[in-house]
């Protein structure tokens, strides 16, 4: 459903989110979404999703009873399926940056 972890956090960890209203959001998530996705810069991006995630972690804002675990079975010529995994900032875009080998 989501192609990276900032995907995710903004859906659900944002202060207006429509999904789980029943929980509260953690002081500042919102500010540190909105400069995630500003960012240009992957480091930067990547530092800011493990602050939220950090946040969000000590908060303890939401316990999952389950794990959904996304099995992938790809054929050797797809490359860079990266799109699959959560937290690739490089492919914000389904699928944008996976190619076929010849």
């Amino acid at each position: 459903m989501f192609s990276n972890n900032l995907s995710m956090m903004d859906f659900y960890f944002r202060s207006d989110s429509a999904i789980y209203q029943f929980i509260t959001r953690p002081a500042g998530s919102d500010a540190l979404i909105d400069r995630a996705k500003a960012s240009r810069e992957q480091a930067a991006t990547t530092k800011l999703n493990q602050q939220i995630s950090k946040l969000v972690y000590d908060d303890s804002t939401l316990i999952p009873l389950w794990l959904n675990p996304r099995i992938v079975i790809l054929d050797k010529s797809v490359q860079n399926a990266g799109w699959f995994i959560n937290g690739d900032s490089n492919n914000l875009k389904f699928g944008t940056s996976t190619w076929l080998k010849k």
